[in-house]
């Protein structure tokens, strides 16, 4: 059994594993793969623990590339409607729409933004 606190988030709550920290902690947890899992938190102090892995954790650009290729992939799968496009147009049929076309949409992910971009740039 180990005794976990939360050191930077007082109140955090791990939904997932089952975990909730009142002022800090201490938790007592004393499964190891949950005790792994909660380690890769920012933050955690595990007390008495048995041999609990180092935190690992992936860097940023990589998530950011994994979801940039998210968004690639769902424009590639949306096929893109005949005609100008409008508002009755889906958010994902207008990002394909942009990305068949080459217009860069930047972050704009919301139907008016992308709806702005595409007509700016097709002007």
């Amino acid at each position: 059994m180990a005794a976990v606190y939360s050191t930077r988030y007082k109140h955090l709550v791990v939904a997932d594993l089952g975990v909730a920290f009142v002022d800090g902690g201490p938790v007592e947890i004393d499964d190891p793969r949950t005790l792994e899992l909660i380690a890769r938190i920012d933050g955690i102090e595990i007390h008495d623990a048995p041999d609990v892995p180092a935190p690992t954790r992936e860097p940023a650009p990589a998530l950011a590339a994994d979801e940039a290729q998210a968004d690639t992939d769902a424009a590639a799968a949306t096929s893109v409607p005949e005609g100008t496009p409008s508002d009755e147009w889906t958010v994902a049929a207008l990002v394909a729409y942009a990305d068949e076309a080459g217009i860069g949409l930047g972050q704009s992910r919301k139907k008016a933004d992308v709806l702005a971009a595409i007509a700016a740039a097709e002007q």
